[in-house]
C-alpha cells in the first residue's frame, strides 16, 4: 500500500527555498529603504528650503538657514537674520551632507543660505549633496536670482 504525501527530504527542500528566496528579499529591501530615506530627507529640505524663501517675501525681511556639521550629525537651523542663537526651527539630518559650489563666501559661511526680502538667494549657484550608506547621492541645487530648488541625481 503506498502512501500519499511528502517524503521529508521534499519538505526540508522546499523550506530551504523559502528562506534563501525570503533572504533575498530582505537584502534588496534593506537597499530600497536607504535610498527612499535620502529621497526623503532631499524633499523635506527642498520644503525648508522654499518655506524660507516664501517667508522671506512675507515677513519682507531676511530669512536664514545654517547648516551644522559635527561629528556626531548633521543638522540645518532656520532663523531670521540676526538671530542665530534663537532658531524657529532645528532639523536633523540622518543623511552625510556634502556642499559644492560657491555661496558668496566673502560676508558668508560657505555652510549658510540667506534669501533676502525678494525671496532671492544672496548667493551664487549652490549646489549640494545627500548621501545615503551606500554613497548614492542626490544634489539639490540652488539657482541664483530666483532660488528655485531642484533635486536631481547628477550634478548640473
Amino acid at each position: 500500500m503506498r502512501n500519499k504525501g511528502f517524503t521529508f527530504f521534499e519538505l526540508l527542500l522546499v523550506l530551504g527555498l523559502i528562506i534563501i528566496v525570503s533572504s533575498i528579499v530582505t537584502i534588496n529591501s534593506a537597499w530600497l529603504v536607504s535610498e527612499k530615506n535620502t529621497s526623503v530627507i532631499a524633499k523635506q529640505l527642498q520644503s525648508h528650503l522654499n518655506y524660507i524663501q516664501q517667508k522671506a517675501i512675507a515677513e519682507n525681511k531676511t530669512w536664514v538657514i545654517e547648516f551644522i556639521h559635527t561629528n556626531e550629525k548633521d543638522e540645518y537651523h532656520i532663523y531670521p537674520d540676526g538671530q542665530q542663537h534663537n532658531p524657529v526651527e532645528i532639523i536633523v539630518i540622518t543623511n552625510k551632507l556634502v556642499f559644492w559650489g560657491n555661496n558668496n563666501g566673502e560676508y558668508l559661511p560657505p555652510n549658510t543660505i540667506k534669501f533676502n526680502y525678494l525671496g532671492a538667494p544672496l548667493a551664487e549657484k549652490l549646489v549640494f549633496a545627500l548621501c545615503n550608506k551606500d554613497n548614492k547621492q542626490l544634489y539639490l541645487s540652488i539657482t541664483p536670482v530666483t532660488g528655485r530648488v531642484k533635486i536631481t541625481k547628477t550634478i548640473n
